[in-house]
């Protein structure tokens, strides 16, 4: 295992390219960056195989779609609206995606997989390929990310579990976390949005993962900047390192969220490994030019993190409590939205049952061990100096006086209600 390796992620610009070969030339450019930076590891940015899947696709002739582009039929019409300047005679890339998709993803998957398995042979580096829309193998459109090794080899696929405006109009969530073998250990990716649910990193962390490749896409400083500070999180929080790739220039899938791409590319690692003690160990300057950076990732700088830091969320964390506290909203399948809302209803009503006790266990036991123990929740001690039930009679008393109010005399049953008032001091 290597404990010691350059991480490189590139900030592309998205572009029209009409041949293969403008393509492929597209994409050895931003790997020659690459190559003079001895990286290990190479992540694209999200929606990176579009680029080159649709006019690699149209582009290969008979060989694999078995059309002449000649200008005539479908592909002879897509290549000239994505090359050029006249896509709205086929209603935009939103309307040609669907059908590209659906009648030619098994030649864009051969096309984009030969394409970046060549590309990660001859650079002797694993690459994580951005992402493009693909039928999975239940004929089920998803957003997917491929892994290869230095050999070339495909390693896999990563699908997008929460999908964005532009996702939706194409694509279904994915259902299935993967994690992928490398040569200095394990390997996880998260696609876009996916990264700001912090569930989702933490699984790949229990799976043995201590890499995190995050290609994304954004639209306003807002998107890229939520994106960039959660990436830092994650890998504070489970204590691995990380790197997010933005795609960038201009927005011709859902121009009406946002007119350009736009993200600071970066590669991160906890705060104790970084110089500036801010987890930050490289960026690229300038959140809308494209560009290629890299980093070091020591691995055995962060075993020795995990062992002696100060803070080892790794080997602290007390999981059982995250059970008891979360288990019944995760089965549940209810957002926190939902939950917010149902609570909310509840607490219109004038009386409510008294909350059900929190069940936590004691350190060292799991659900299902006897001695738990119970902690109330919403449990306040009464303050010193409270007013007692009968204080509260006589300032009633006295108001209603001043106001007017009737009294109703209830000395008949003196002798009744005194029995009633030390359980009368205590109801709620």
């Amino acid at each position: 295992m290597s404990d010691v390796i350059t991480a490189a992620v590139v900030q592309a610009s998205w572009r029209r390219l009409a041949t293969a070969e403008a393509v492929r030339s597209e994409l050895k450019r931003y790997l020659r960056l690459v190559r003079n930076k001895g990286a290990d590891i190479v992540v694209l940015p999200e929606q990176f195989g579009l680029m080159l899947a649709i006019p690699l696709a149209g582009g290969l002739r008979g060989n694999l779609v078995k059309k002449a582009v000649s200008g005539r039929g479908f592909w002879g019409k897509l290549i000239g609206a994505l090359s050029g300047g006249a896509a709205e005679m086929l209603g935009g890339l939103p309307a040609v995606l669907p059908k590209l998709i659906a009648e030619h993803s098994d030649t864009m998957r051969e096309t984009y997989v030969d394409l970046l398995s060549a590309a990660a042979r001859e650079h002797a580096i694993y690459l994580v390929g951005g992402s493009l829309y693909l039928q999975d193998e239940d004929g089920q459109v998803r957003a997917m990310s491929p892994v290869f090794d230095r050999t070339g080899t495909l390693l896999g696929w990563q699908a997008k579990f929460h999908l964005d405006p532009m996702d939706e109009a194409f694509a279904m969530p994915g259902e299935t976390l993967n994690t992928f073998e490398t040569e200095f250990g394990r390997l996880g990716v998260l696609l876009g949005g996916d990264i700001l649910y912090p569930e989702l990193a933490r699984a790949l962390a229990y799976r043995g993962v201590i890499v995190l490749a995050n290609p994304a896409l954004a639209t306003a400083p807002a998107d890229w900047q939520r994106l960039r500070i959660v990436l830092n999180a994650r890998a504070q929080e489970n204590q691995m390192f990380a790197a997010q790739s933005f795609l960038i220039g201009d927005n011709e899938f859902t121009p009406e969220v946002g007119d350009t791409f736009e993200g600071k590319s970066g590669i991160v690692a906890p705060v104790e490994l970084s110089l500036r003690t801010d987890g930050v160990l490289v960026e690229v300057g300038s959140p809308r030019v494209e560009g290629v950076v890299s980093a070091v990732w020591d691995f055995a700088a962060l075993r020795r993190l995990w062992d002696s830091g100060t803070a080892q969320p790794r080997r602290t964390m007390r999981s059982h409590i995250f059970h008891d506290l979360l288990h019944f909203d995760y089965q549940s399948g209810a957002t926190i939205e939902e939950r917010f809302h149902a609570i909310e209803e509840t607490r219109q009503h004038p009386v409510l049952p008294a909350p059900e006790p929190t069940l936590l266990h004691p350190e060292g036991e799991w659900p299902g061990e006897t001695d738990a123990r119970f902690v109330e929740a919403h449990e306040v001690e009464e303050e010193e100096g409270a007013p007692s039930g009968d204080l509260l009679a006589e300032v009633t008393a006295e108001a209603d006086a001043l106001t007017g109010q009737v009294v109703v005399d209830t000395s008949t049953d003196t002798e009744a209600s005194s029995e009633d008032d030390t359980s009368n001091e205590h109801t709620t």
